[in-house]
């Protein structure tokens, strides 16, 4: 995103990366326009230049997404570590006096006092650079910890701390502010860019804040220190220029003061030197030295003359004289007092009166030397020659210099070439320094003197170091005066001011940061709160929202955003909306809406909410839903979007149009009338029956009352049943309505209809025409009368069972049989009705049945006391699908045909003459002996016997008595076998009697015997007592006999031959199994 923190970052790194490409270019070649724009950029080698575009580049880097990753990050973070490297090197040079070999010198540097290691990187440059390294490879981290800010912090303010100091110390020439110790100083491009850099700094840190924490001590923690460095700046700026004010004000005065010193005190020592040059001239006019002189001139070896002069010499060595002798014409010396000064170690400043030959001198003091000549009736007769000692003018100097620890006061002479300086406070030792440069310019402070010129200047002395000097010429004596204060004392007077001044500062600052913390804080916390509960509400908003500037480029760009349109917030803050989702085709329009937005604060856009079609960064497009506002913010107008998706929604509509086409394709398919009333009564919706019944179209009806469509009559049967639904109940009724096609019968069903706060809304009406379904319930009641008639005058129990084992129907038998009446009937279960025991027995043929097969059965029951054998029928009842529905039962009272049944069954097995089993009865049994015979490992016995000469009985006795003699002789068979034997009559007198099993076949003829022996008793018939016996043929078979009828041949052909043997005997088959 480029914010204002962006753009100032870039135009820092781009100012400070200049400053070192120019700087750099100076210190490989001269280039004069350079020089006139930066006067000192010829001190600087390539190294401070190089550390300046390497940081600008990073910092410049650092503003752009796509080189905080990857390689370019990298190698720039290479660099950093190479400038914090390279600082350190530095550093170390400075504090361990070492050549590291990183100086690179410029071209024809020499040691100066303020730069005394020409190339190399002043000592608090290179901790401003190696903290500025640290603050830009921190910036260049993730954000993981607070230290990181923490120390990026401290460092940006170092970097701007150290710059500022430079600055204000190269503004007010206090080399203390620029320079540390004696190591080299910070120039002036190099503090202005360290400053610019600084700045760049503080944007870049103030961007790491604003991301790494968004709660109120957070904010109001960034806007103390914001508001105490801006009170700062303002104080430090009003400070400086207060300090410039009262600096320029000190700087007259002082200047002023100091050049009014030097002017007295250049009187003052041209009064004394006048004085003294008096003095001197006075001893040639003495008159006991022109009486000498006089005698001398005629006898030069007059002692007393000698004496004399030597009198006058001593006269005045008490006031001041030091030396003084008295030559002769040829410069011989007549008469001394006092010591002469020595010639070696003494310096000579040639003065120029106008009456005499006079020289300052210095050795360990001032001394004027005078030689004043000796004239008498304007004859040279001789030179008197003076040394005073300038005692008070000394003093006068030493007072001077007491005003402040860098005073110093300088007495300086010249000749054609240079000047001569006496020795002074800081040079112990007289000076001759050229009048001129090597270049030719003059060699300032001292033109000023030989161009007898008084001035006050603000230069740099000759050890370099910034100075206020005041010259002032010593009347015409070809002397200067020279004044000199260093910058640094001239303003002692004001540092206790500025001392109190940075106090008063700091306290001020310390306050208003207080008060402003004090009272932002309710705002802040407000405004904090605001922001975080919107920033809050966006981020989790299922809405996308884009903030724009009033050029139409996003400067938020939120989550939903991101999800919506696939481009990120980073890439997407920055840029034009219509480059990022606003289709080729609209992008015209938009651009042209945007620009009379941005002109008028209108747009059709603005303000409205639309539906439109936007594009993925992927080029695929949705329709969105637009909401847009605009506003102006102070500044400019912006504009705010929430961006919907509806692409769910539209395909909802199509999905509810597609629903809706099909719901009315049904519903005026569905023969029905559908509608839909509100709670005003109007329809709202009609399908296409009402036409075709009612003849009005469905268009008509809507919004019409149904009072209204249906008349009075018709509304007034209607109403009660519109009031219970709209009361919340569902109503269902039938009816009768005249249609154009006559009256008809009608149902209808009224379904209320809820919203979604439970509240009716209207109701459904769905009205079926029944006039077919009335007709067939009159037609289907007259025939289940019928069929009502007839079943209850069937002697059968007829019902219909469903699928749940409850009667749906049952006849009027029910109640003649059950005592249950066909009303009571429906809907009881059958085990209601017949009992869990007889349910139970019943439920195998229910499943039958139920499972489609038609099942027959018989079963006995005991109901109102009444005993009966019902033979019943399970009809399934089958639907069209072959579901089956119910059941269909028939159940006849078959009592009396069974008894017939049994009776006719016992008849067709019995023998109704001698009530043994018949023929048929035999049968079965002989084929249930062969089985059983063939499960058992012992055989058993058919034995076929017959009556001895029955044909006779029937003959003499008759029929009846034959008969008699049957049923007694059966009966007397009968007795004679065992009870799991069997005995049967076959026909006539023929009998059989089957035996067995038994383990020996003796036993078959000890049952044979028994027969005979029971026959033979003598038998009452009628009145005649009658012997008869019987032949009876056996038969013996075991399991290897499967064949009934060859077992009863057998049986038969033994019978034969019993008979042949005589009668009354017994006689077993000739072999087993033959």
């Amino acid at each position: 995103m480029i914010t204002a923190n962006t753009v100032s970052q870039r135009i820092a790194a781009t100012v400070v990366a200049l400053l070192g490409l120019v700087l750099a270019v100076r210190s490989l070649w001269h280039v004069p326009f350079i020089d006139l724009a930066m006067p000192s950029a010829r001190f600087f080698g390539p190294n401070a230049p190089l550390m300046f575009v390497a940081a600008g580049l990073f910092l410049y880097g650092s503003t752009v997404p796509r080189f905080r990753q990857g390689r370019a990050l990298a190698v720039s973070r290479i660099l950093l570590l190479l400038v914090g490297a390279l600082s350190m090197l530095i550093l170390a040079e400075h504090v361990f006096h070492v050549s590291l070999g990183v100086d690179f010198a410029p071209n024809a540097s020499a040691p100066t006092p303020e730069t005394p290691t020409p190339g190399r990187v002043a000592p608090n440059t290179c901790v401003a650079f190696l903290l500025a390294a640290v603050s830009l490879y921190l910036a260049s981290m993730p954000a993981r910890h607070r230290w990181q800010s923490r120390t990026m912090v401290v460092a940006s303010a170092g970097v701007m701390l150290i710059s500022m100091t430079a600055l204000a110390g190269n503004f007010l020439q206090l080399p203390s502010l620029y320079q540390f110790a004696s190591y080299n100083r910070m120039l002036a491009p190099t503090a202005a860019g360290l400053f610019i850099l600084g700045i760049g700094l503080w944007f870049k840190m103030q961007d790491l804040l604003d991301r790494e924490d968004q709660s109120v001590d957070a904010f109001e923690s960034r806007i103390t220190r914001r508001s105490a460095g801006i009170l700062a700046l303002v104080a430090i700026s009003t400070g400086v220029a207060g300090f410039s004010i009262v600096e320029a004000g000190v700087d007259n005065s002082s200047s002023q003061n100091l050049f009014d010193t030097a002017v007295t005190n250049g009187a003052a020592v041209a009064a004394t030197l006048e004085a003294r040059l008096w003095f001197s001239q006075t001893a040639q006019h003495s008159p006991s030295v022109i009486h000498s002189y006089t005698i001398l001139a005629r006898n030069p070896a007059d002692a007393q003359a000698r004496a004399l002069l030597r009198e006058v010499g001593e006269s005045l060595l008490p006031t001041g004289v030091r030396n003084i002798r008295f030559l002769d014409a040829n410069g011989l010396t007549i008469s001394e007092a006092g010591q002469a000064l020595a010639a070696d170690g003494t310096m000579r400043m040639p003065l120029n009166p106008s009456e005499q030959v006079a020289t300052l001198l210095w050795r360990d003091g001032f001394y004027l030397h005078t030689e004043n000549m000796v004239v008498i009736d304007d004859r040279f007769v001789g030179k008197i020659v003076m040394e005073q000692a300038l005692t008070g003018f000394q003093n006068q100097i030493t007072e001077i210099e007491k005003s402040s620890a860098s005073t110093e006061v300088l007495i300086c002479g010249r000749t054609a070439t240079h000047v001569l300086c006496a020795p002074s406070r800081f040079y112990p030792k007289p000076r001759t320094i050229p009048l001129y440069k090597a270049d030719g310019t003059v060699n300032l402070p001292f033109m000023p003197t030989e161009l007898n010129v008084a001035k006050v200047s603000r230069i740099k002395d000759l050890r370099g170091v910034p100075s206020v000097i005041a010259y002032t010429p010593i009347r015409n004596f070809g002397l200067g005066l020279v004044l000199k204060v260093d910058a640094d004392s001239l303003y002692a007077s004001i540092r206790t001011y500025v001392l109190q001044l940075i106090a008063v500062i700091v306290v001020l600052v310390g306050l208003g940061a207080l008060i402003a913390r004090l009272q932002i804080r309710p705002l802040l916390a407000r405004l904090v709160y605001e922001q975080t509960r919107n920033q809050a509400i966006l981020a989790g908003s299922n809405d996308a929202f884009i903030a724009m500037d009033s050029d139409g480029r996003v400067t938020d760009w939120n989550a939903r955003a991101e999800a919506l349109f696939h481009w990120p917030a980073e890439e997407a803050t920055g840029q034009l909306l219509s480059d990022l989702i606003v289709p080729p085709e609209e992008t015209a329009a938009h651009v042209a809406d945007m620009a009379e937005f941005k002109r008028t604060g209108h747009s059709p856009t603005i303000n409205t909410q639309r539906e439109i079609v936007a594009m993925r960064r992927d080029g695929t497009r949705i329709p969105i839903e637009v909401s847009t506002t605009g506003f102006h913010d102070g500044t400019a107008f912006i504009s705010n979007a929430f961006i919907r998706d509806i692409s769910d929604r539209k395909e909802a509509e199509r999905q509810r149009e597609r629903s809706e086409q099909r719901l009315q394709a049904i519903t005026d398919n569905l023969p029905a009338l559908i509608t839909h009333v509100d709670l005003d009564e109007r329809y709202t919706f009609v399908n296409s029956n009402v036409e075709r019944v009612f003849g009005i179209a469905p268009e008509a009806l809507i919004g019409r009352t149904m009072r209204t469509i249906c008349g009075e009559a018709f509304y007034a049967t209607l109403s009660p049943h519109i009031k219970a639904c709209l009361a919340g109940q569902e109503v269902a009724f039938e009816g009768v309505v005249t249609t154009r096609e006559g009256v008809r019968h009608f149902q209808a069903n009224y379904i209320p209809e809820f919203n979604r706060q439970g509240e009716i809304s209207g109701f459904y009406a769905l009205t079926f025409d029944i006039t077919e379904r009335r007709r067939d319930e009159l037609q289907r009641a007259e025939s289940e009368a019928r069929l009502r008639l007839l079943t209850d005058n069937i002697p059968a129990l007829i019902a219909y069972v469903d699928t749940s084992h409850r009667f749906r129907f049952g006849n009027a038998t029910f109640e003649d049989w059950l005592g249950v009446a066909p009303g009571a009937l429906i809907g009881m279960s059958i085990q209601e009705l017949v009992g869990e025991q007889a349910y139970r027995e019943r439920l195998p043929y229910f499943e039958r049945a139920f499972g489609g097969e038609t099942v027959r059965f018989e079963m006995n029951t005991d109901t109102i006391g009444i005993k009966r054998i019902l033979q019943t029928v399970y009809v399934p009842h089958k639907l069209a699908d072959g579901r089956v529905d119910g059941l269909y039962t028939i159940s006849t009272d078959v009592t009396d045909l069974k008894k017939i049944e049994q009776e006719l069954a016992v008849l067709a097995r019995v023998d109704s003459l001698t009530d043994l089993p018949n023929r048929r009865q035999f049968e079965e049994r002989m084929a249930e002996a062969v089985a059983q015979c063939g499960r058992s490992p012992h055989p058993m016995a058919l034995m076929f016997l017959d009556i001895d000469k029955f044909k006779d009985i029937n003959d003499r006795l008759g029929h009846a008595a034959g008969d008699d003699a049957l049923q007694q002789f059966g009966n007397r068979v009968r007795s004679s076998v065992r009870k799991t034997d069997f005995v049967a009559r076959l026909a006539g007198d023929e009998f059989m009697i089957i035996v067995g099993p038994v383990r020996s076949p003796d036993e078959f003829a000890l049952v044979a015997e028994k027969i005979l022996a029971a026959v033979r008793d003598p038998m009452r018939i009628g009145d005649t007592t009658l012997l008869i016996t019987t032949s009876i043929g056996v038969a013996v078979f075991d399991g290897r006999d499967t064949d009934s009828e060859a077992i009863i041949a057998r049986a038969d052909a033994a019978l034969y031959q019993a008979k042949g043997a005589g009668r009354n005997v017994v006689q077993l088959a000739s072999a087993l199994n033959a």
